[in-house]
């Protein structure tokens, strides 16, 4: 197949169902004719049979494979169950009609909805959990709607998943969805694998591109060239109601597959960040709010940074300390913990930061610290971009921190 990268390049014109496209990254194979790819990322816009493609390899190989252990997990336990019944129960039983000869059973109970196939394979339905996985061995687990799993439930669900396929040589992660509301968790980050070329990851990925002005976004022939279903699955003027009916927003995300970001793959919007900066300046903080530092990797400045959230949700945060070096600083934290009796929050990368953490813990009385982990951080990080795309977080329009989040 070559590049792990598929469907970068969109079609300029539909093309069929993506049961061929989808298979061939599913499908490919190393020179021992197992799976080439552990991790394959699906990201396919709306009503272009992603889910179905998918189902029907997984379908394909229980009937083929003997023994061949498959699970399927939606954005919930509900949505799963809906898909499997929808799009594997009901066109299993119009081909077999007489219940007593299909070469399978259905289980369809609650919780507990699965196909056992004669030749012992196995289609099981389980809900996006970690305990959901542990302790069993599959040969394929495919997640749907991945673009759901933020940063660390999609730790905790590989956690838990990988290990499954210790076992079972060829065994593959299907991480499948649509284009989701900011760049990180579980779709993008597999995406990002596959567009770097890391190894045993592969992708299909089909979209309008990293930016679409809004003339283009109104343009047929974009449609065109980033949905694959239109002419076979779909109808143009399916896709232009959407257009006229949805947010702007919406659409880029689940019709042309625009994944909502600042350009040059910066890691904040700039227009959003622009739009959310208040006039005046940085109000004392109110009576719950928390402070958190970082200081240079070669301790040439660092930072004091209180966040809050108002009584209408919308987060806020601003710089109240930033100077060049550091002989200033624990003076500085020391203050605003012992005057707001509040707790000094930090990562635990170590180097200059975990310096200055010593520093203050030898002060007397000894500030408060809330040590923030990789997960942790990981977790901050995608919750500041979730706020700043859906116009909560509100900042007060500080040099330094426009600088930091233009350079992000």
């Amino acid at each position: 197949m070559g590049a792990r990268a598929l469907g970068l390049d969109t079609p300029k014109k539909p093309i069929p169902p993506q049961t061929y496209v989808i298979g061939d990254a599913l499908n490919a194979t190393n020179d021992k004719g197992q799976a080439l790819y552990t991790v394959v990322g699906v990201c396919v816009v709306r009503r272009a049979s992603k889910t179905t493609s998918i189902f029907a390899t997984a379908l394909g190989r229980c009937f083929e494979r003997p023994g061949y252990e498959v699970a399927y997990a939606a954005q919930s336990g509900t949505k799963g169950r809906d898909r499997f019944m929808l799009d594997v129960v009901r066109p299993l039983e119009r081909q077999w009609p007489d219940e007593s000869s299909r070469p399978f059973k259905i289980n369809r109970s609650r919780g507990g909805e699965q196909i056992t196939f004669d030749n012992g394979s196995r289609f099981a339905v389980l809900p996006p959990l970690p305990d959901s996985f542990r302790g069993d061995a599959y040969d394929m687990v495919i997640l749907d709607e991945a673009q759901v799993h933020g940063v660390e439930a999609s730790e905790d669900l590989l956690g838990a998943i990988l290990p499954t396929f210790d076992t079972r040589p060829g065994a593959q992660l299907v991480v499948a969805g649509t284009t989701g509301p900011h760049r990180s968790g579980l779709l993008w980050d597999t995406l990002e694998d596959g567009r770097n070329d890391r190894a045993s990851t592969g992708i299909v990925e089909y979209g309008a591109g990293d930016m679409v002005s809004e003339e283009d976004a109104a343009d047929e022939a974009t449609w065109m060239r980033a949905h694959p279903g239109i002419g076979n699955l779909t109808t143009l003027d399916a896709i232009r109601r959407n257009f006229e009916k949805l947010p702007l927003a919406q659409f880029l995300r689940e019709y042309l597959g625009v994944w909502p970001a600042g350009g040059g793959g910066r890691f904040l919007n700039p227009a959003r960040w622009a739009s959310s900066a208040l006039r005046g300046a940085l109000p004392e903080p109110p009576e719950h709010f928390a402070v958190a530092f970082q200081v240079h990797p070669s301790g040439l400045s660092a930072s004091l940074v209180a966040a809050w959230r108002d009584d209408d949700g919308n987060a806020h945060i601003g710089l109240l300390n930033h100077q060049p070096g550091t002989a200033w600083f624990a003076t500085a934290a020391l203050g605003v913990a012992r005057r707001r009796k509040v707790a000094l929050v930090h990562d635990t990368y170590g180097g200059p930061t975990n310096v200055q953490v010593e520093v203050l813990q030898r002060a007397r009385p000894r500030p408060r610290f809330a040590p923030q982990t990789m997960a942790d951080v990981k977790t901050a990080a995608a919750l500041l971009v979730k706020e700043v795309e859906e116009g909560r977080l509100r900042h007060y329009d500080q040099d330094e921190m426009n600088e930091a989040a233009r350079l992000s």
